[in-house]
């Protein structure tokens, strides 16, 4: 690996830490003030999530829609730009009302930023991909191991310091993703056993080409891209069933995660008397035990990727399945931490897994497309659980979604096999 070729790999490395340490941080922070200091009841917690998925929505359309047309390094600096400002707001006023605002953005910008640092990652060449997922999750993952743990160890400083310490390292990725290097998109396969991808590339093209007809000019480089750009680009990807099986069994499996997500915080806070410290390490352990699982996962992306995206999404079901059965607090803690690895570890071979199921003109938009359907099914789900909270509890909630969840395992599972990955290391995977 020649020195040009490492360049964008160690950027990946770097900048991805500095943002795990920050949004790491940040997310506890955000939960422990809300929970202990203002007071957020269960119900109410559902609301700001269901109102991060909503603006998740409209940032993500609105910055995705720019990001072919002026690059995604550069959509994704105003994007931390305005994540940093978006915590400064916070540390001027830190009311609930403003938390229900800052707080939903946080996430959205969180979600944007991910999304373009992910689809950077992907556009190296073919070869280089296993690498280039492994050093973007090994060190997301890894560097979050001390946003949690910084929170336990500086506690007596003061959670708005805190809120400003991360703003002003969160400030400092703006320029590096400015000068980000260019990488090298990924290669097309040119193997026989591919003419039924090129078959459908083609089919594709015709469709996009269909579509332009129908709906007038595509955008130039003389004007700025519409929503409707953005539509027509989303038609290739809305007939490719690989992806909308892939999409769909991914999606409800993640959105019945959510009860995780919401009620386990509530759950190990208020309701099993978990302090804020114990908490914050309690985070720290879940971001070691996924760097852990990533760098065992690593080395299989190219021979054991089906596996890797299935197992993990059944594995966090039915651990919170679990969760709803029990209330003891130190099973509960390791079940946390145990489900809670698994999701994040899922996302590097389910990234790796759509970018052979689409092609490599399209990854923007497939990942595009990607955060606005789960964004969807998020906002619906979390609507959802708020009002299974009140009607049926929060323990009978995750052994619902739990269960919810671990079917969809079943029926992803099922559904890759009809789908093979364009690359020939991934062939065998897919075959079993």
């Amino acid at each position: 690996m020649g020195s040009s070729e490492a360049r964008p790999l160690w950027t990946i490395g770097i900048l991805s830490s500095l943002l795990s340490f920050v949004f790491s941080g940040a997310d506890v922070l955000y939960t422990l003030y809300a929970l202990n200091e203002l007071q957020i009841d269960a119900s109410e917690w559902s609301q700001i999530r269901a109102s991060r998925y909503i603006l998740t929505i409209v940032i993500v359309l609105v910055l995705g829609t720019y990001a072919e047309k002026w690059g995604q390094k550069r959509v994704a600096a105003i994007t931390v730009a305005l994540a940093s400002l978006n915590l400064f707001a916070f540390i001027a006023y830190p009311t609930k009302p403003l938390l229900f605002l800052t707080s939903p953005l946080h996430a959205a910008f969180v979600s944007m930023v991910t999304m373009s640092i992910n689809v950077l990652a992907q556009r190296v060449p073919e070869r280089l991909q296993a690498v280039s997922n492994t050093v973007y999750r090994s060190t997301y993952t890894g560097l979050a191991i001390f946003g949690p743990l910084a929170l336990a160890l500086f506690a007596d400083a003061g959670q708005r310091l805190l809120f400003a310490v991360f703003a002003c390292l969160l400030s400092l990725c703006f320029p590096g993703f400015l000068l980000f290097p260019d990488g090298g998109k990924a290669e097309k396969p040119e193997k026989d056993e591919d003419v039924g991808k090129a078959g459908m590339a083609e089919r594709a093209g015709g469709i996009e080409k269909a579509g332009k007809a129908e709906s007038g000019a595509p955008a130039s480089p003389g004007r700025r891209p519409s929503f409707l750009d953005l539509l027509r680009e989303w038609k290739p990807l809305v007939r490719n069933k690989s992806f909308i099986r892939f999409e769909i069994g991914v999606t409800v499996v993640y959105s019945a995660f959510l009860v995780n997500m919401i009620f386990g915080p509530i759950k190990l806070i208020q309701t099993l008397g978990m302090g804020d410290r114990p908490f914050s390490y309690a985070s720290t352990g879940v971001a070691a035990f996924t760097t852990v699982l990533i760098l065992i996962a690593g080395p299989l992306f190219r021979t054991r990727l089906k596996p890797l995206v299935t197992w993990p999404l059944s594995l966090l079901s039915l651990g919170n399945l679990l969760l709803g059965l029990q209330s003891n607090l130190y099973l509960s803690i390791a079940l946390y931490i145990a489900t809670n690895a698994l999701n994040v570890m899922s996302y590097a071979s389910i990234s790796i897994w759509t970018s052979r199921i689409v092609e490599p003109n399209q990854l923007g938009f497939a990942f595009t497309f990607h955060k606005v359907f789960i964004a969807l099914f998020g906002f619906a789900f979390s609507i959802v659980l708020s009002w299974m909270e009140g009607a049926i509890g929060i323990d009978a909630s995750f052994a619902a979604m739990g269960s919810l969840g671990f079917a969809f395992s079943l029926y992803l599972a099922r559904q890759l096999s009809f789908g093979r990955p364009a690359s020939a290391g991934d062939r065998t995977t897919a075959a079993g």
